[in-house]
């Protein structure tokens, strides 16, 4: 995929799966949910110019219905006059949002098309600025508009398919129970937006679709007790998901091997009988209990659920070697104003770094950056049969990280900022150019090793990137750390801060060691920007070790400590 910057906008409907990634997308879409509102309150339903009792007034209602439960106001005076453009940090309020837009806007302009409509629609048009203020670079023409929308971009199903599946990935990470995740909490954040028995079957499809067959049950049993109160779904048409979804769980499931499959069943057959599946236990849970800490590779994705959710698996005595300092002596600068760093590890050295970027340059980073955003396929590590063995995909349903090759105008004097806290070389060709990433929420990135980004280039040491620079670029409100699954630590997303490691050995070759991934993000919205320093150019700052598979360190105030076995 070319990396050269986009200078024009490209309009929503050249890239129609952003929604389900893009911060600023997702921003955009709020905004013009909001105008669809005060359109359809002010103008519509204000007036006589739609028919009592006709279908678009009754899908009018609809989108205002759904408007008004996902935003918990009272009246539309509340809904209108204090709008904060919250709902897309929050992933349960954004399903909702690209729901509405999906299905409910999608049918009443289907229903606004009808030809018996089109002149009361066009006075309608002509009176007003919402299409040009909403999305003022649509053309004016509303016909046109709808159907060019329609035809090359108009959200698709996908987006919401995305985000159910971001839902499912907050729920296994972060072991959460669908029941509060229905009711609106995230974590310990609450919100208004709550789902009935259609969303929870719809999620519970998703799961069923991707293996996820413990948590198809979970939320078909929620859907059933749902509908028995909401009554928008028909409770013969769940007993027969369930009972599919209950004989394809058992199908899979093996008592013998069950320490070997993947973390997507319960522990034992589930029997049809309501309410069954409440007294088993998630094979996930099972399998971290019994080999979380293991620092091997092999179990990355098991210390990942934990170091996510802010466990640490250093031994004591590890952790008793880490510590905060003032670092003074790396750069001159740094004498009048010493650099405030910390160890995260020890062997491998991971350290973070506070109050490196300012308030300005952060933003620059991120306004300059979103020009030429785009869609990575990242390589995703996921469960195969067998809870510890790796696929990788690069499935649409997977690409949760917008990222860009951001050229940035001040690059170089980021560059020389981080040979100052290095003393690596890092200026020109000697590491590649900022890549930034955003995130929203369920955004991840899986475990991984930063490996060149050029096939050719994969196993050639003198391109390897010998040190990995993560910079925070935002407050990150819950979730979102940095795992290093076998190191067996996380750092937390600290707005200004910097993390840094070493992705090779002092002989060329990979350190595992390293091997780290983005944790899914449960609220708000995170920005980070990854420079990557080349391992040839560092011929005369690297020391040579005696030993093959030394590990480089970082200096204290330009002494080495003790290698820690």
């Amino acid at each position: 995929m070319s990396t050269e910057t986009r200078t024009t906008f490209v309009p929503y409907w050249d890239l129609p799966q952003m929604y389900a990634k893009s911060v600023p997308d997702l921003k955009s879409l709020e905004r013009f949910d909001l105008e669809i509102v005060k359109q359809l309150t002010h103008t519509f339903l204000a007036t006589e110019m739609l028919p009592r009792g006709s279908e678009i007034r009754r899908l009018a209602h609809a989108y205002l219905q759904d408007y008004y439960e996902s935003n918990g106001k009272l009246s539309v005076r509340d809904a209108i006059d204090n709008f904060d453009n919250r709902l897309s940090r929050h992933p349960i309020c954004t399903y909702r949002l690209i729901r509405r837009v999906v299905y409910l806007l999608g049918d009443l302009l289907s229903e606004a098309l009808q030809p018996y409509w089109t002149s009361t629609l066009k006075n309608w048009i002509n009176s007003s600025i919402f299409w040009t203020k909403s999305l003022k670079y649509f053309p004016p023409e509303f016909p046109h508009t709808v159907h060019n929308f329609s035809q090359h971009g108009w959200l698709k199903a996908e987006n919401l398919e995305i985000w159910a599946e971001k839902i499912l990935r907050l729920q296994h990470v972060y072991n959460l129970d669908p029941i509060e995740l229905a009711k609106g909490w995230v974590s310990y954040v609450p919100s208004n937006c709550t789902l009935n028995s259609i969303h929870c079957w719809e999620i519970s499809k998703i799961a069923t679709r991707t293996d996820q067959f413990a948590n198809a049950i979970q939320w078909l049993e929620l859907a059933r007790k749902r509908a028995s109160v909401d009554k928008k779904l028909s409770l013969p048409f769940i007993e027969f998901a369930f009972w599919d979804a209950i004989e394809i769980h058992n199908l899979g499931f093996d008592d013998d091997i069950k320490m070997e499959l993947g973390p997507w069943y319960f522990d034992r057959v589930i029997s049809h009988v309501p309410g069954a599946s409440q007294n088993a236990t998630k094979l996930r849970d099972l399998q971290y209990e019994a080999f979380r800490g293991n620092k091997d590779k092999f179990y990355s994705a098991i210390n990942y659920l934990g170091i996510c959710s802010g466990d640490n698996f250093k031994t004591s005595r590890e952790k008793s070697k880490l510590f905060c300092w003032q670092e003074f002596k790396i750069h001159p600068s740094f004498l009048i104003g010493p650099m405030k760093m910390e160890f995260l590890s020890q062997n491998p050295d991971i350290i973070q770094m506070y109050g490196v970027l300012g308030e300005e340059e952060m933003e620059s980073i991120k306004s300059e950056s979103v020009i030429d955003m785009r869609l990575e396929d990242n390589l995703v590590i996921g469960y195969d049969r067998a809870p510890f063995t790796f696929t990788v995909s690069s499935s649409s349903y997977h690409r949760s990280l917008l990222q860009s090759w951001c050229k940035f105008s001040k690059g170089r004097d980021l560059e020389k900022k981080l040979e100052r806290l290095t003393g690596w070389v890092v200026e020109g060709q000697a590491s590649e150019v900022l890549t930034v990433g955003a995130y929203s929420p369920g955004g991840h990135l899986h475990t991984h090793f930063d490996r060149p980004s050029s096939n050719d280039a994969l196993h050639n040491s003198n391109t390897s990137r010998i040190i990995t620079a993560t910079f925070y670029l935002n407050d990150v409100e819950v979730g979102g750390r940095t795992a290093f699954t076998s190191a067996g630590v996380g750092a937390d997303p600290i707005k200004g801060s910097l993390t840094l490691w070493f992705n090779v050995h002092n002989d060329g070759t990979e350190d595992f060691d390293t091997y780290h991934g983005g944790c899914p993000l449960l609220i708000g919205e995170k920005w980070v920007g990854n420079k990557w320093v080349k391992y040839a150019p560092q011929f005369s700052k690297g020391k040579c070790g005696l030993k093959p598979k030394e590990k480089y360190q970082f200096p204290v105030n330009n002494v080495y400590l003790p290698v820690q076995g």
